[in-house]
């Protein structure tokens, strides 16, 4: 199962309300500015704020339980994968292999994680967790920020002083730009659709982790493996497809494993976003996944140097630049439904500038890396 391909899939469910809620806020303000004098000082904002925020939670609140939905399934498909790759074991210790279906104690796993999961997501979506970031990096309740848009709207048209689209411009590029956000409080802050995706995946891995402890102490296990893949971060290379002892340096027919722990190979994988996992061995007996020439290939293709432009560095290090234009090109895009919703015809011009510079620099880096181009992380979902 693809499950970073799962975690976008309810990183755009959120993504969407995002983008509807952002949108409903557009659509007033442009209501606003066609308002006369005596129509809009008769309006009380905090009455319209109450009932657009009401059908933004209700919205949020079905999403939410939507995505919910989706977990167990999720991690029952990751574990009953994991547990069927372990068959060979159970067969080596001629311990009767219980699939899936039939295994309790990994359905409680599951279950469990899903749980854990689910309420987090809960969690995230109460109002009073939500807010935006204004222009000094000062995070304000997504209730009082909309008040106060509104509050200078109704300013706008009473006083009159400029034009309406561009006394409203700056709010409308903050809120594009800021996104619904989760107040953590002590200033920290991050995006719902982005917190919802990294919960997803790291439950996923928490799962497989206590999954793997189980199997390793039932069938014995003295060993982990750890899998490779390309372009990991430059911190976790010395961990790619390497097998380690869970007891201590050891040393069985010639081979050398590691200790798992004093290898730092344990408190690496617990890093938040790392996408490496284990899988429980038998030392000497578990054939490695990966061979050494293959790793070897990876590891020269992970070392190679590339250049675009006046930066210089590997494949990570050019991926890490793609998905700093992703997220850009994806504000760009935010700020620009947000604008248009509003009747901001110069600011939708001047994000569509925005994003085409960015794809031009993103089309680079690929062409000139061989990195794929990954073009769903490059859109906004659409309301």
């Amino acid at each position: 199962m693809n499950l970073e391909e799962k975690a976008n899939l309810l990183f755009n469910n959120v993504s969407g309300w995002e983008t509807k809620t952002l949108e409903r806020i557009g659509k007033r303000i442009k209501k606003y500015g066609k308002l006369s004098l005596a129509d809009i000082k008769s309006i009380n904002n905090v009455a319209v704020v109450k009932g657009d925020l009401d059908l933004i939670i209700k919205d949020l609140a079905k999403v939410t339980n939507y995505n919910i939905s989706q977990l167990k399934d999720m991690y029952g498909t990751l574990l009953a994968e994991q547990h069927l790759q372990n068959k060979p074991l159970y067969d080596y210790r001629g311990v009767k292999f219980l699939p899936y279906d039939e295994n309790k104690t990994i359905q409680s796993i599951v279950n469990a994680y899903a749980k854990t999961t689910g309420e987090t997501m809960i969690n995230l979506a109460k109002t009073k967790a939500l807010c935006i970031l204004d222009h000094n990096g000062k995070q304000i309740g997504l209730q009082k920020y909309y008040t106060d848009v509104l509050d200078k709207a109704v300013m706008q048209v009473t006083t009159g002083a400029t034009d309406f689209h561009t006394a409203m411009r700056d709010s409308i590029v903050e809120l594009g730009g800021s996104g619904v956000r989760v107040d953590y409080g002590s200033g920290v802050t991050r995006r719902l659709d982005t917190v919802v995706r990294q919960n997803l995946l790291w439950g996923a891995k928490q799962a497989s982790a206590e999954y793997n402890t189980m199997i390793g102490e039932e069938l014995g296990c003295d060993g982990v493996e750890v899998d490779a893949h390309s372009n990991p971060r430059e911190s976790h290379r010395f961990m790619q497809g390497q097998q380690y002892s869970l007891h201590g340096k050891k040393t069985i027919n010639g081979v050398v494993y590691e200790d798992f722990e004093a290898s730092g190979a344990s408190s690496a994988l617990q890093d938040y976003g790392c996408l490496h996992y284990r899988t429980p061995i038998l030392l000497g007996i578990s054939e490695p996944r990966f061979s050494k020439e293959q790793l070897a290939q990876i590891e020269a293709d992970n070392k190679k140097q590339y250049k675009v432009g006046n930066l210089e560095g590997n494949k990570y290090f050019f991926s890490q630049k793609m998905r700093a234009l992703e997220s850009a090109t994806r504000e760009q895009k935010t700020i620009r439904d947000l604008a248009r919703s509003s009747g901001d015809k110069v600011l939708v011009k001047q994000c569509n500038e925005k994003i085409k510079a960015y794809r031009q620099k993103y089309d680079e880096i690929c062409n000139a890396t061989g990195l794929s181009p990954e073009l769903k992380r490059l859109s906004v979902p659409k309301s």
